[in-house]
């Protein structure tokens, strides 16, 4: 995925404050997902690495942008 194309997604999910929603777990990665519009072709994935969350327990919905970092 390009920067730009990062970088658009981001303005979108900061002006929608879209949430994303965990709809998979694993012993490594915990999977969020949104969308950006009606079309479910529009589908944002984040892919959170267990190791990654230290101590911070992420909630089942959580604001889409704090997710950003692992954008897939």
């Amino acid at each position: 995925m390009t920067t730009k194309r990062i970088n658009e997604i981001k303005k979108e999910l900061e002006n929608k404050k879209s949430k994303a929603f965990c709809y998979k777990e694993d012993e490594k990665f915990k999977y969020y997902r949104t969308y950006l519009s009606v079309d479910i072709n529009d589908k944002v994935l984040f892919n959170v690495p267990i190791s990654e969350m230290g101590e911070n327990k992420f909630e089942e919905k959580i604001e889409a942008i704090l997710l950003i970092k692992w954008l897939q």
